[in-house]
Formats: structure tokens, C-alpha cells, sequence
């Protein structure tokens, strides 16, 4: 018997909702020993990225109080400068990804597909690709090595990545 599916009552979220409540658990100190972590400095691999000073528990807790956040909202999020907008975003994805049907997950995997470039700093790869990629990539049983189905890099790294932490996984190049 399949497992019931979680509904969600009343009113959805709205992309500006969860945009307060980061606000609201916000640190300026934080912030700035956030830029300095992720290199958001002229020239650096973070360049331009903003940061509101949210810690990772408290964005996924957010994340979670907002799980019904439509696409059009989580679009919204992950075309923010803020990173923390984007990690939540995608943190919302892979929650619903993991509740929907087949279907759904197709439609969210494609909808990751054409937003992918968001996820552009490690943290947001490691949060969101290896849930959605795991999906893209085939076992071919003759060989019993994995290869890659339309997925783009850096999205193919980082999975590629955590198959090569598993020492019992071979690659095909």
C-alpha cells in the first residue's frame, strides 16, 4: 500500500513570508562572518552573494513551516542575491521532492534543472543535488558502474562526488 501524503491546509505560503521569517532570525554579525566564509569578496568564488547571518538549523526549521511554497515562490528565492533565500528555497524543494509522487519529483527535477545555476556555491550543490540527481543517474548492470543522464555541472560533481566517497562505487568516465 502506498504511504499517504501529507496535505497541506490552508493558505500557501507566499515567497515574502518566508523572506520575513529569515529576516526575522537574522544576525548582522553572522552576516558578516558568512561573507568572509564564503569568499563574497571582489574576484573571489562567492562574489555578489549576500548573507542575512540565518544559521542552517534555523533556515531548514523555516523551511519546513513553508513546505507548500509553490514553484512560482521557490523560483522567486533562488533569483535572490541572498544566499540564505537560496538555500532555503532549495531546501523547500528537496522536502517536497522527497513527499511527491512520480510525477511530481519529475516536474520538480526539471524545474531544478532550469535553476540549477542558482545553487552556485558548495553549500547549495550539497543541500539540494545529490536528492535530485540521484534520480538522473542510471546503474548499468552488466558493468555495475554509474553514468550520467542530462544533468549539468556542477549539479554532476557533486554527485559524482558523493559516489566517489562510497569506495564500493565505481565511475565511468
Amino acid at each position: 500500500m502506498p504511504k499517504a501524503r501529507a496535505q497541506i491546509a490552508g493558505p500557501l505560503p507566499t515567497r515574502k513570508q518566508v523572506e520575513r521569517a529569515l529576516a526575522a532570525v537574522a544576525s548582522r554579525k553572522r552576516a558578516k562572518a558568512l561573507a568572509w566564509f564564503f569568499k563574497t569578496g571582489k574576484g573571489e568564488y562567492g562574489e555578489g552573494d549576500l548573507f542575512l547571518g540565518v544559521t542552517v538549523p534555523a533556515q531548514r526549521k523555516i523551511a519546513l513551516k513553508h513546505l507548500g511554497l509553490p514553484l512560482d515562490g521557490i523560483a522567486g528565492l533562488l533569483a535572490s542575491l541572498i544566499h540564505e533565500h537560496r538555500f532555503t528555497a532549495l531546501e523547500i524543494l528537496v522536502a517536497q521532492y522527497a513527499r511527491a509522487d512520480n510525477a511530481g519529483r519529475s516536474r520538480i527535477f526539471a524545474f531544478y534543472l532550469r535553476h540549477g545555476e542558482r545553487a552556485n556555491n558548495w553549500d547549495l550543490v550539497d543541500t539540494s543535488a545529490p536528492y535530485y540527481c540521484r534520480g538522473a543517474f542510471e546503474e548499468t548492470p552488466e558493468s555495475g558502474t554509474w553514468s550520467a543522464r542530462s544533468v549539468p555541472e556542477p549539479l554532476e560533481a557533486a554527485y559524482r562526488d558523493r559516489l566517489h566517497a562510497r569506495a564500493d562505487t565505481p565511475w565511468r568516465d
